[in-house]
């Protein structure tokens, strides 16, 4: 309890702070081609900086980073120097608020899909946007459709200019889990048929998990912030190259993301569940209603 305050006001000024300084770039740095691989430079040391630092507020103190080859996974998989190198867009499981912070802390530091109410988050919606994020109405079937084609259009932008334009990461779940199960895969990260950066993060916290059950995004904060120590492993697994699969059309997605859920299967050490995102939405609901069932009522007695 004595370092939630200091946890807070760090967390919350690294956030203000990545804000301030990623408008200072759209500012200072012109937006035109010549300009364009500095300005993705500087946008990603940026970004790296301070989500790190929101992360270490959180109690994240070390995150531990294991290097796999899909090979080892996957002995179907083909060792060659042919495999593709790069991918456009990233993909990783989904378990808690802290797994989009911890990625763009990576590397790649790359933009994301979220869904639509980030958009108006006070510090959180205007970072996204300055980071080219793609806004999501998940209950809206003319925007997912909208979305796919943003997905495709960033594709081929990260293909004309890799240095210019930040990868996309793609939670391919659609919703977060609670880190036991990775739930069905849906179509945006692979339809296109196109080579993808895998990784698997495991949250091995000992008393507290921040995973998205039906606690909500407050309460997991809260308690992340009231735990000492958090701790994550992630598991980087590099390029994944569909070709050798032999894909005819975008219609074989389905066996790209089987082939792509196995293997973060076998590393997480989770196991497989065909429920989705509506399913998620039911549960969530109906643990609500649960419980305001369950809160005791006024006394009533005169």
């Amino acid at each position: 309890m004595f370092l939630l305050p200091l946890r807070v006001f760090h967390f919350f000024a690294s956030s203000t702070l990545l804000l301030i300084f990623v408008r200072i770039g759209q500012i200072a740095i012109p937006n035109s081609p010549q300009f364009a691989v500095s300005k993705r430079k500087y946008m990603a040391k940026v970004t790296r900086f301070f989500t790190r630092s929101g992360l270490y507020a959180c109690g994240f103190y070390s995150i531990e980073y294991k290097h796999m080859k899909i090979s080892d996974v996957d002995n179907t998989y083909p060792v060659n120097e042919k495999q593709a190198q790069d991918a456009p867009i990233v993909i990783s499981n989904h378990v808690s608020w802290a797994d989009i912070v911890l990625h763009m802390s990576t590397p790649e530091s790359p933009s994301f899909l979220a869904k639509h109410s980030v958009e108006h988050y006070p510090i959180f919606g205007p970072t996204a946007k300055a980071l080219q994020a793609i806004f999501v109405k998940r209950d809206n079937r003319d925007n997912k459709e909208g979305v796919m084609t943003q997905i495709k259009e960033r594709i081929d932008l990260y293909k004309e200019k890799p240095q210019s334009i930040p990868k996309l990461i793609v939670f391919p779940e659609g919703t977060t889990s609670n880190g036991e199960y990775l739930i069905s895969f849906k179509k945006g990260a692979f339809m296109h048929l196109n080579p993808v950066k895998i990784y698997a993060i495991k949250y091995t916290n000992k008393k507290f998990s921040p995973a998205f059950d039906a606690l909500g995004i407050g309460k997991s904060f809260l308690f992340t912030l009231l735990q000492l120590k958090n701790s994550i492993t992630v598991y980087d697994l590099g390029v994944f190259d569909p070709a050798y699969l032999n894909l005819k059309s975008e219609d074989d997605w389905t066996i790209y993301a089987e082939k792509v859920k196995s293997i973060m299967m076998k590393v997480l050490g989770v196991k497989s569940s065909e429920l989705g995102y509506a399913e998620a939405v039911f549960y969530c609901d109906t643990i609500a209603d649960v419980a305001k069932q369950q809160t005791p009522q006024s006394d009533k007695k005169e």
